[in-house]
C-alpha cells in the first residue's frame, strides 16, 4: 500500500509542477526603454450644468404665487418699468390658468413697504 501511496504522490506533484517547468523566465530581445510619441489626449470636457432659474410666477393648487417683489415708484401706485417684465409674466399665467382668477392678493399696501428694499407703496389702508 505504501508503493501506491508514493505513486499517487508523485503523479500529483508532476501534474502540479508540470506547468511551472514549462514556463521559464521571458527574455526580452531589446533592453532599451519605451517611448511614447505624441502628445496625450486631451482630457474630456466637463459637463455643462446647466441650472434652471428658478420661476417667477408660479401656479399653487388653487393660487398663483409671485417670487418676486413688484416694484412701484416711490409714494406712488405706479409700476416701475423694472417690474414690466414680471407684470407680463404674471398677466400670461392668469390667461393660462382661467380657473385662479377668483384668487385675491394677500399683500396689503403695509406689508409691501415693510418688505421692499427698492421702492414702497403707498400708505394707504388696505382694502378688505
Amino acid at each position: 500500500m505504501s508503493g501506491l501511496k508514493f505513486a499517487l504522490v508523485a503523479s500529483f506533484a508532476l501534474t502540479a509542477t508540470a506547468p511551472l517547468a514549462a514556463c521559464g523566465p521571458t527574455i526580452f530581445e531589446d533592453a532599451s526603454a519605451l517611448s511614447v510619441v505624441g502628445d496625450p489626449p486631451p482630457p474630456p470636457p466637463k459637463p455643462k450644468v446647466v441650472q434652471e432659474k428658478p420661476k417667477r410666477v408660479v401656479v399653487e393648487e388653487n393660487r398663483i404665487k409671485i417670487n418676486e417683489k413688484i416694484e412701484f415708484d416711490f409714494n406712488k401706485a405706479t409700476i416701475r418699468p423694472e417690474s414690466d417684465g414680471l407684470m407680463t409674466e404674471i398677466i400670461s399665467v392668469i390667461k393660462e390658468n382661467p380657473t385662479s382668477r377668483r384668487s385675491r392678493s394677500r399683500v396689503t399696501p403695509r406689508a409691501r413697504a415693510a418688505t421692499s428694499t427698492t421702492s414702497s407703496c403707498p400708505t394707504s389702508a388696505p382694502r378688505p
